[in-house]
């Protein structure tokens, strides 16, 4: 079988040829550049790297032949032999490849269908009128499927050169379900991995325009306006994820009033698309996302399109507006599109400029929303550059917690809703708002060294878990800690507001359960303050960085990898003629970013990175994670299928071989550690140390959330110590293992 695809570009090749090939169809690529043509007739093959946003797989696809669409005659031979057709240009370049599609169609003497990865309204129906109008003899041959097919992966990029001989790489997200237009399809129906025929295409057409591309724009637009770079910094900003988180809810009530609950979807779906949108492994860039803002500005477009159907369901879209006012106020001079809006603002104002490309009427309804949007950040551009809080307001989480009852201004966020004002600051101490609603206050340390529990106060500082299901080892030790008189609070700094300058200590323990960089500065800052921390920040913080924790444990001789620290690929050529690598990102976790490389010619197709790698000799395992929990001085193990998705999975106990139980111990005294598990490959009958984590999830270790409540207990009254990291000239006792430091009579 053949799969003609026009167009080799990121849909073409990430997803839609991926997928083909899949399903066993040959790859004949038809293309405008020549180029690109005579690359993939060189090569014979690309790579596509797909992320689910813990792991990147690799896939090399081959590719049978490419044409030139400058050569009509045989591009459109390629179309008339073959048993699949796809196009995937662009909507906008669409006319300019119908003529040879129409000639190559008009020449078959079998039926075809013909998929149009467009994302486009209509675009069964476009399609149809391009190809009919270029050959009007079409529709008098072989039965035509013209069908629309809509994209759901996110291919965030093309890596390499044409012009080299080193295979193209594209980059995307492990998706790889999509839906086309049934009702336009013709026998035989071609049969696509993921492929899902529906009678209702337009509306989800829609359903992906009004959410997920509307949540896209306003992440790209707002990101932008407060520095960021990137859509997965962005959304992680608290005050960007609670507007966009909103806005694509008022799109998807929209949607449910005219199509039915079905096509608008759950709140979980939303969540979903959020936690998409987190996936550093794409590297996908604001500008990228927000390109071309005078298409999306449309009437009908994902932004206003989505405001005007949520005003027909009785939906006030503000939420939308503001999205669409910062769209207005994005400036990128590479963007023909982003740079003419910008000189349309400056020289025509706002008023004229929603008129002319919303076209809205701006003294009232959904464009006076939108210019007064607009009005205000612009100003609050032009005044600070970034717009860290956008002047004196607070964007709260819609629809995840309630407004505060007080001395704030109507809340404008959520149900018909946008920003509320922040409140004027109480006279105690600022307070960190606990899972459980209560608000645990940051003040000065008490010394906790052998106190009751019910004299002390804790507070564990967790991340922000997608799902939010509280871990349950975790819920069963802090109940027990609650039993035996301890006080404890609970919150994620993503979702609080603290000023750095007004902080202060309140808890008795702080227990750091979480690797975010906030998390990881709001420990430093109490740790500064005094403030007992489990584990300490100078300790979470080395352990966070991979390239310190590389050079802890070698210098503590524990087995690990050797490991090379840069930020320039090239320089790992000479090191991966003698060995495989892996690269890891510093600061990553859960196996975000991580890479294998087996030769030199991999590296052309890594991109230059935005931060310090760590390159690790690569130590091939059996395929079997072994993970190793260490609680004091008890050494648990587990072991589980190696899988993108594994760490969220519990694996089955096994017994601690004792070179694996003195290992551990020895990375606990090595590294200052109480609460911790390790990743371990097994090679060659040895060990070797992998990765290391403070506080992990236990997943699998039974019975274990008594011991870790017994743990916390002692180290809080005193009972258990920590000793400082060892220096790395400084012995360690193999005879006498305290991984868990010293317990006090």
């Amino acid at each position: 079988m053949i799969a003609a695809i026009i167009g080799p570009g990121r849909v073409g090749c990430g997803f839609a040829g991926q997928l083909l090939r899949d399903a066993g169809y040959d790859l004949v690529f038809l293309a405008r550049n020549p180029v690109m043509v005579e690359h993939l007739n060189r090569v014979r093959c690309y790579r596509v790297c797909l992320s689910d946003g813990h792991r990147v797989t690799e896939r090399s696809i081959d590719v049978a032949r490419a044409v030139g669409m400058f050569e009509p005659r045989r591009a459109a031979r390629e179309i008339a032999d073959a048993d699949l057709v796809v196009t995937a240009v662009g909507a906008g370049n669409l006319p300019d490849v119908a003529p040879v599609l129409a000639a190559g169609l008009g020449a078959r003497t079998a039926p075809v269908n013909v998929l149009a990865f467009e994302n486009l309204p209509l675009a069964s129906r476009r399609l149809r009128e391009l190809v009919l109008g270029a050959a009007p003899s079409c529709e008098r041959g072989p039965a035509l499927g013209l069908a629309g097919a809509l994209v759901e992966r996110v291919v965030a990029k093309r890596l390499g050169d044409p012009a080299g001989d080193h295979p193209l790489e594209f980059l995307g997200e492990a998706l790889a379900e999509f839906r086309v237009d049934g009702p336009r399809l013709v026998p035989p129906l071609p049969e696509v991995p993921g492929m899902i025929a529906t009678d209702h295409y337009e509306a989800w057409v829609k359903r992906k325009l009004y959410t997920y591309s509307a949540g896209h724009a306003a992440a790209a637009y707002l990101g932008y306006l407060k520095g960021y770079h990137y859509i997965h910094s962005a959304i992680r900003d608290r005050e960007i994820r609670a507007a966009v988180l909103a806005a694509m809810s008022e799109g998807q009530r929209g949607l449910a009033s005219r199509y039915g609950q079905a096509i608008g979807g759950t709140r979980h779906a939303l969540l979903e698309i959020l936690s998409r949108f987190e996936n550093a492994s794409l590297g996908d860039r604001i500008e990228r996302v927000g390109r071309d803002p005078q298409r999306k500005l449309g009437l009908n477009e994902r932004l206003l399109g989505a405001a005007h159907l949520a005003q027909c369901a009785g939906v006030a879209p503000r939420n939308l507006a503001l999205a669409a006012g910062a769209a207005l106020c994005f400036v990128d001079p590479d963007d023909a599109s982003a740079a003419e809006l910008d000189r349309l603002m400056e020289h025509d104002g706002a008023e004229r400029t929603i008129q002319r490309v919303c076209g809205l009427r701006p003294e009232h309804g959904l464009g006076r929303l939108v210019g007064e949007d607009c009005d205000r950040l612009r100003q609050g551009r032009n005044a600070g550059g970034l717009l860290l809080h956008l002047g004196s307001d607070l964007w709260s989480v819609a629809g995840e917690k309630p407004p505060r009852a007080g001395r704030e201004g109507p809340s404008r966020v959520g149900s018909g809703s946008r920003i509320r004002r922040r409140p004027e600051p109480e006279p105690a101490n600022t307070s960190v708002a606990g899972a459980n609603g209560t608000a645990g206050a940051l003040a000065h340390p008490r010394p906790a060294h052998r106190r009751q529990a019910g004299r002390l106060r804790l507070h564990f500082i967790l991340v922000r878990r997608v799902p939010p299901v509280p871990s349950p080892v975790l819920a069963e030790a802090i109940r027990l800690l609650e039993r035996r008189g301890f006080r404890v609070d609970t919150g994620i700094p993503e979702d609080m507001l603290v000023r750095p300058d007004e902080l202060s200590v309140e808890h008795d323990l702080y227990v750091l359960k979480s690797h975010t960089e906030l998390a990881l500065s709001l420990a430093g800052a109490l740790h500064h303050m005094g403030a007992r921390v489990l584990h300490d920040w100078p300790t979470s913080a080395a352990i966070q960085n991979k390239i310190v924790t590389s050079r802890l444990l070698r210098a503590a001789g524990i087995p690990a990898p050797n490991g090379w620290a840069t930020g320039n690929m090239d320089l790992l050529r000479e090191t991966l003629e003698r060995r495989p690598l892996i690269l890891k990102p510093y600061l990553g976790h859960r196996g975000q970013g991580l890479r294998i490389l087996r030769e030199p010619g991999e590296l052309s197709a890594v991109q230059a990175p935005d931060s310090p790698v760590l390159a690790q000799e690569y130590i091939e395992g059996t395929g079997e994670d072994l993970k190793v929990y260490v609680v004091g001085d008890d050494v648990f193990a587990v072991r589980k299928p190696f899988s993108p998705t594994s760490f969220t999975q519990s694996g089955r106990p096994c017994a601690v071989d004792p070179a694996v139980r003195d290992i551990a111990l020895r990375c606990g005294r090595a590294l200052g550690l109480g609460l911790y598990g390790l990743d371990l490959v097994e090679s060659g009958g040895k060990p070797w140390v992998v990765d290391v984590n403070t506080f992990p999830g236990f997943k699998g270790v039974p019975d274990v959330a008594p011991r870790i409540a017994d743990y916390i207990e002692g180290y809080a009254t005193g009972r258990i110590m920590l000793h400082a990291p060892l220096a790395p000239s400084e012995p360690i006792a193999r005879a006498a293992p305290a991984g868990a430091g010293d317990r006090v009579a």
